[in-house]
């Protein structure tokens, strides 16, 4: 990993179930100024460009990339404002970087991240740690130990979980099923 800086760091689709705009909207309220990388592409991507731009915010939309951790920085926060995951993917390979972690408090990532402190359920409540970091310059809420990343990840490594699913959608469409 490059040292770029302190940056928020967001990997997936932009859909609304995302909550990117949440994202958007603490690092607003809270005047972090820190530069927000987002890595991925979706039917929100407008909206959300519009967003930054309206908030004035130094945001950089990547769009799709093969390997998002490919502009992770040594130093970057990975954030996640999800209203509902199945397997956290994102999570499990953030774990990997071991970065600090600031997610949306729902079952998906409690069940991996157990009693993380970096966990908010509500755009104020993210803009409350994010102002924590402005007066205290670290992520120290989000630091997951690494006890509780080795959990985690324990039979969970990214790859064979995404190959699994792969394995599960193959099956599915052999079967004649459909896929909405």
């Amino acid at each position: 990993m490059e040292s770029q800086g302190r940056r928020l760091y967001v990997v997936g689709r932009l859909t609304k179930s995302k909550r990117v705009d949440w994202i958007l909207r603490a690092a607003h309220s809270a005047g972090l100024g820190l530069p927000i990388v987002i890595v991925g592409d979706g039917p929100e991507r407008s909206s959300l460009e519009g967003l930054a731009h309206d908030l004035g915010l130094t945001v950089t939309f990547a769009g799709f990339m093969r390997n998002p951790w490919s502009m992770l920085g040594a130093e970057d926060c990975i954030i996640s404002a999800s209203s509902f995951e199945g397997e956290p993917l994102t999570i499990l390979e953030a774990l990997q970087h071991r970065l600090p972690l600031l997610v949306s408090r729902i079952t998906a990532h409690e069940n991996l991240l157990g009693n993380h402190s970096g966990y908010f359920g509500s755009v104020s409540e993210l803009s409350g740690i994010l102002e924590d970091f402005k007066k205290l310059h670290t992520f120290e809420q989000g630091i997951v130990s690494p006890r509780t990343a080795a959990k985690a990840l324990l039979g969970r490594q990214p790859a064979e979980v995404a190959l699994q699913w792969t394995e599960q959608y193959r099956s599915l469409l052999n079967a004649g099923g459909q896929i909405s």
